[in-house]
């Protein structure tokens, strides 16, 4: 039956099948938007340069080259010796490598690239004028009648085609008789391959050509169909030059086809660019980290001569949308960094606090959160599927978030799953309640979930003051008499007058400074009324985070509400008293390693932390204060 409908599509003019391949090809590319996903992507990996109308060309030729193939692969199941010789011929280059080698027969290992028509090197042994014993690598199929008639069109021209399933033994067997075996050698091998990189990328590339090389001291070269014509082309010969070293011989293939790929129009057209390459290091419980058990990363960073991994894994971090909570990501973030070198970090931020992540986090690109409203402001999020995240990591805990990124079409969306259900992310991990760790610790734990191995440190961030800081310091003290986006965390303006005129009667000469945001300008100035003016400054919305920085630098301790500016000074190494009610600082408060106190009220109001308890804990911590302090 199968021998009788390949025959009806032979009788069909071959101009009509290149029509029905091409309307096939343009079906594949249109109705079905995951495979048309993962070509683009895979583009994009090798042509970032490229504009997206051009990779959407190549991907629709593309798939108009797998339906030829297709097609090539059913109408030329049982056609003569005779009639292949009017659809292929064969270079000179080739055909002087098979005289040469019918001459001085020796063990040979022949690379076929994932090419259009790769079906077609089946046809080689017809070639040859004489019977050479020839082997090729092929997986099997599950119902047993395809299996069989796959055997028996593809070995009739004396072609051994030897299953994955029997190992390599056949393999070897045909090289010790000086016979050459054919492998299409890939760069998804799965967890049996080696580690390595293609386009710089992280790879999983299969090494037995390199292995069977080395052993029998064999040669290699890739043999291909240059494609002509519909169904149509002249077998090519290429020798890769490489030491005779499995790893030296994976190494040089990969470069070679990455060579071929960007320089020759004819490979990156006809290349089947469907196959997930890079689908490496990608299962969620191991995404933040690197596990393979042949690891070669090092012997490829010598090979192509690079001190570190490029950084070509896109993934894309949504950070909170308060300061304090985006300083208390960066422990995690630098840990992430180490643990994923190939990573190359997005942070999707506002806009105040990007030039201050820029500066000091480990990222690579910064993109602000759009100013628009409503459909317009997911619309620009739709705009980055061009810019093809692989991997999307919320911090915030919100449906908005979430909506964010599945609009950006990241295909790995994780998140923190507390209370509410999160179902636009496909990866979540949720924590025991009540949480009864620090904030820091709870992200922690989520990046452990999926892999994250790196311990985290609470170094306090690096900083050196500007030399040209046009600051108006320097104080003895700092102060952040607000929290604009949660009131309730905001100590009373007599409260705060009271303890900065004792500490200014204490501490002589020194000068305060009142900051925060401009939601917090308002209170700093009714503080300010209070208190003499040439000893206490209001810069609250005047500085933005690089400038506050900087006055912060100057600082001999601060003193804050749980906000923000309390989180960038403990992170800077700034002695930081943290005014809290009755609550859990444990879990939102100063994190990193540097001189704190912590003063807490006896209710969960504010208005139970009293100024005279806060000014003797600020007093008896700070011994190295002496009370006549030097301008």
């Amino acid at each position: 039956m199968i021998r009788f409908l390949i025959s009806i599509l032979n009788i069909i003019p071959e101009g009509i099948q290149y029509k029905i391949c091409k309307i096939l090809g343009n079906l594949l590319f249109y109705l079905f938007p995951p495979r048309r996903s993962v070509i683009l992507n895979n583009l994009f990996n090798v042509f970032p340069q490229k504009t997206e109308a051009w990779r959407k060309h190549l991907a629709k030729i593309n798939c108009q080259r797998w339906a030829e193939t297709a097609w090539a692969f059913l109408v030329s199941s049982y056609w003569s010796q005779q009639k292949i010789g009017q659809h292929v011929t064969i270079s000179p280059a080739l055909e002087s490598w098979m005289k040469h080698f019918l001459q001085k027969p020796r063990p040979c290992i022949v690379l076929v690239p994932h090419l259009n028509l790769m079906e077609t090197t089946a046809w080689l042994p017809a070639v040859f004028s004489k019977k050479v014993e020839i082997g090729a690598i092929y997986r099997p199929f599950r119902n047993k009648y395809f299996e069989n008639w796959i055997k028996q069109t593809r070995e009739r021209f004396n072609l051994q085609l030897i299953s994955r399933k029997r190992g390599i033994l056949p393999l070897e067997k045909i090289l010790k008789h000086n016979g050459i075996v054919g492998i299409l050698f890939d760069q998804s091998a799965g967890d049996t391959g080696i580690l390595t990189t293609f386009f710089g990328k992280l790879a999983s590339s299969t090494d037995l050509p390199g292995r069977l090389v080395e052993k029998f001291n064999a040669d290699v070269v890739a043999i291909y169909l240059r494609r002509t014509g519909f169904i149509r082309g002249e077998f090519c010969i290429e020798t890769i030059a490489s030491e005779k070293k499995a790893l030296d011989v994976t190494f040089a293939a990969n470069r070679w086809l990455e060579k071929k790929l960007v320089d020759d129009a004819f490979f990156y057209e006809n290349w089947l660019w469907m196959h997930r390459r890079w689908k490496t290091q990608c299962e969620p419980s191991k995404r933040f980290c690197i596990a393979q058990k042949r690891n070669c990363l090092q012997a490829t960073m010598d090979f192509y001569k690079r001190d570190r991994l490029p950084r070509k894994t896109r993934v894309w971090i949504r950070m909170p949308n308060w300061l304090g909570d985006c300083v208390m990501t960066y422990p995690i973030l630098c840990a992430l960094r180490k643990a994923r070198p190939d990573f190359s970090i997005h942070l999707v931020a506002q806009k105040f606090v990007a030039p201050w992540l820029q500066r000091h986090f480990p990222v690579d690109y910064i993109h602000i959160l759009p100013q628009r409203k409503y459909v317009a402001y997911f619309k620009a999020f739709r705009q980055l599927k061009t810019q093809y995240p692989e991997t999307w990591i919320n911090f915030p805990n919100s449906m908005r978030s979430d909506l964010e990124s599945f609009c950006a079409g990241a295909p790995q969306r994780f998140g923190l799953c507390k209370k509410m259900c999160r179902p636009l992310l496909t990866h979540t991990w949720k924590p025991t309640l009540p949480v009864q760790c620090h904030q820091t610790e709870l992200w922690y734990q989520f990046f452990q979930n999926f892999g994250l191995q790196e311990p985290i440190s609470r170094a306090p961030i690096t900083v050196t003051m500007a030399e040209d800081t046009s600051c108006e310091g320097p104080f003895t003290m700092g102060c952040f008499c607000g929290s604009s986006n949660t009131p309730e965390k905001r100590w009373g303006v007599s409260y705060w007058q009271r303890l900065i005129g004792d500490l200014l009667k204490t501490y002589t000469p020194s000068k305060c400074v009142l900051l925060g945001s401009q939601g917090d300008y308002k209170i700093c100035m009714q503080v300010a009324a209070g208190l003499p003016r040439d000893l206490v400054r209001n810069l609250a919305g005047k500085t933005d985070l690089l400038s506050l920085e900087q006055i912060l630098l100057q600082m001999r301790f601060v003193i804050a509400n749980d906000s923000g500016g309390m989180h960038l000074a403990n992170a800077l190494g700034i002695h930081t008293v943290g005014l809290f009610a009755r609550t859990q600082p444990q879990w939102g408060g100063p994190y990193f390693d540097a001189p704190t106190c912590i003063v807490q009220g006896t209710s969960t109001s504010m208005e139970s932390l009293d100024p005279y308890v806060v000014y003797h804990r600020i007093v008896s911590w700070l011994p190295t204060l002496e009370p006549s302090l030097e301008e």
